[in-house]
């Protein structure tokens, strides 16, 4: 080997086992598990391709080896090159004891059976520097009985979703570049909103890094994320909520496990509500509403073993509102950023971060807490906690904090049963961020919910789910919540 090849490759496999402090503060700062996505996407079904699949246990079922059944052939026959093809079917029955007005049901209403065909489509590919990798699904359930409408009406009746998310990334001796995006379309109910409504989330991001040498490392990104809403009644049609942004570091590899790194960052968000709606009594103000920001943070990252990732930061920020009448001072001017992070990993069976951060964008201090533990195969346990915060999805010129919690249990007996508890909280709390306007109300959403599923092989299962829940509303505009029980038994194919 030439010494400068050697040289070279010397100098990229030591930066690879430093870590870089924009890779750990994006580690470590990523959105956990919230209530709010959980409630809206629990009719949906097929794989939900924007979001990377969840660290758990060995699906039930898959310790079952099948003779050569049908669903082996298939799924032979069902790869086109690095494409891979998973077609789903369910049939069941549906139960609710409320429609998505809040009215009780009767015995014509409150149940009916259901179809729900789906799809996933998964592509992966490794050329020379290059990777590429794809991912789709979604699905429909058709509700027989046209009564039943636990989760909307017209369009909305029927549960729809579809997913996507796509990443390419090249990589050399010195620089790594990744471009990815997802996006998700649906309907469901809307806990941080309420009522029944449809929802469009998009994200795009690209990143670049260049190895300058053995102790400096520098790079540039940029993100962008949209979130359509649209409400099925309430005197609101939507809003559109989109952030846009972007900024440049360099990291200095201080010692082996230190890197101390300068982050210079800007960011514009928006906020358009559509509709004759009111905020506070007042008519709504015309035109949209913006937030942005600049900042500079020093972030620092320590690798305190090989299992323990720590990272700190402080800085600065200037933040302006714009067509926000008599934006309070509180929420903009110079102000100070900072954020503590911890990933810790002991084993393959569990992972743990925790974080909290202020940034020019925010009201208040956002925090998240994620944990997985796998003790054996079988079992697994996740935990989640958080408070984030953006501008409101119903009300003019306010930011709404959601904060809560999620937990679950799972267990797996006897190789065919799949027995799972899980519950959370959630409050979402209305800041205004006019001195025009008081502070909108406080609303709470708790679910808990049980599920008894029996694989008969490795493609098909009997499943069953019960969940109860409190805080629903009719509407965005409706402070009136009421509880709700549904319940499902159906038959799952999946190939």
């Amino acid at each position: 080997m030439k010494p400068a090849v050697r040289h070279a490759c010397v100098l990229f496999a030591f930066a690879a086992t430093t870590a870089e402090t924009s890779w750990s503060q994006a580690a470590i700062v990523t959105p956990v598990s919230t209530v709010t996505d959980s409630v809206f996407r629990s009719q949906w079904v097929g794989p939900q391709a924007d979001r990377p699949e969840l660290v758990g246990m060995v699906p039930t079922g898959e310790g079952i080896k099948p003779v050569e059944d049908m669903a082996t052939k298939v799924r032979e026959g069902l790869w086109l090159g690095s494409l891979r093809i998973r077609p789903g079917f369910g049939a069941g029955w549906s139960y609710s004891n409320k429609n998505s007005q809040g009215q009780t049901t009767t015995a014509n209403s409150d149940n009916s059976f259901f179809l729900s065909p789906s799809l996933g489509l998964a592509y992966g590919r490794d050329t020379g520097p290059w990777t590429i990798s794809a991912r789709a699904g979604g699905g429909y359930v058709y509700y027989l009985n046209p009564d039943y409408s636990p989760n909307g009406t017209g369009a909305n009746r029927n549960p729809y979703n579809g997913t996507m998310s796509l990443g390419i990334a090249h990589s050399g001796l010195r620089h790594a570049f990744d471009l990815g995006g997802s996006a998700s379309f649906g309907n469901g109910q809307s806990v941080q909103g309420g009522g029944a409504s449809t929802q469009f989330l998009g994200a795009v991001g690209a990143n670049y890094s260049y190895l300058i040498n053995e102790f400096l490392t520098t790079g540039a990104y940029a993100s962008y994320n949209s979130q359509l809403n649209r409400y099925e009644s309430g005197g609101i049609d939507g809003t559109d909520v989109a952030t846009l942004r972007g900024g440049g570091y360099i990291d200095w590899l201080w010692t082996g496990k230190t890197t101390l790194g300068l982050k210079v960052e800007a960011g514009r968000m928006t906020q358009d509500v559509l509709g004759d709606t009111t905020a506070a009594g007042q008519p709504a103000q015309q035109g949209i509403a913006t937030r942005q920001f600049v900042q500079a943070l020093v972030p620092v990252a320590h690798n305190l073993t090989s299992k323990v990732l720590l990272v700190a930061g402080a800085g600065a920020s200037f933040t302006q509102d714009e067509n926000i009448p008599d934006a309070s001072s509180q929420y903009t001017g110079v102000r100070p950023v900072y954020l503590l992070g911890a990933q810790y990993d002991p084993s393959e069976k569990t992972t743990m971060r925790a974080y909290t951060s202020f940034d020019g964008f925010d009201i208040v201090p956002a925090y998240g807490f994620s944990l997985t533990w796998r003790p054996r195969v079988t079992t697994a346990f996740t935990l989640s906690a958080y408070q984030n915060q953006n501008f409101s999805i119903t009300t003019v010129d306010q930011f709404q904090v959601n904060r809560g919690f999620t937990a679950g249990v799972q267990q797996t007996i006897f190789s065919r049963f799949a027995v799972g508890v899980s519950g959370g909280w959630q409050q979402t709390e209305n800041i205004s961020l006019s001195e025009d306007q008081p502070d909108g109300g406080d609303f709470d959403y708790a679910f808990v919910s049980g599920s008894l599923r029996y694989a008969i092989n490795s493609w098909a299962s009997w499943q069953a789910t019960v969940m109860n829940s409190t805080g629903n509303r009719v509407n965005p505009t409706s402070s009136i919540s009421f509880p709700e029980t549904t319940a499902s038994v159906g038959l799952n194919l999946l190939f």
